[in-house]
């Protein structure tokens, strides 16, 4: 049973890059390769604890980054931090 947590969780992970990868070449500028390095760990961090939480912070980093952006009113923001808040939140949320 172990086993089969872990695979699931590398697939997720590696779904996690694969969707950095495709952004940060598809829309130049939109995600750069920072980003696209830190979904690796993000995306094992969240993996682990299922796929419920790892969708969670894949849908809420995007959505938290364009809220405050337009909070901001600003047209480009770092979208790292969001990663980072997104991934944490959802595994607390887990946790707790």
């Amino acid at each position: 049973h172990n086993a089969k947590a872990e695979i699931d969780a590398r697939v997720r992970e590696c779904l996690a890059i694969a969707a950095g990868l495709i952004v940060h070449v598809v829309s130049a500028g939109g995600m750069g390769a920072g980003d696209v390095k830190l979904a690796i760990g993000l995306g094992a961090l969240t993996g682990a604890f299922g796929p419920e939480v790892w969708v969670l912070a894949a849908l809420g980093a995007p959505l938290l980054t364009a809220v405050c952006g337009l909070a901001g009113r600003v047209r480009t923001l770092p979208h790292g931090p969001s990663m980072c808040v997104a991934s944490l939140s959802a595994a607390a949320l887990a946790v707790f």
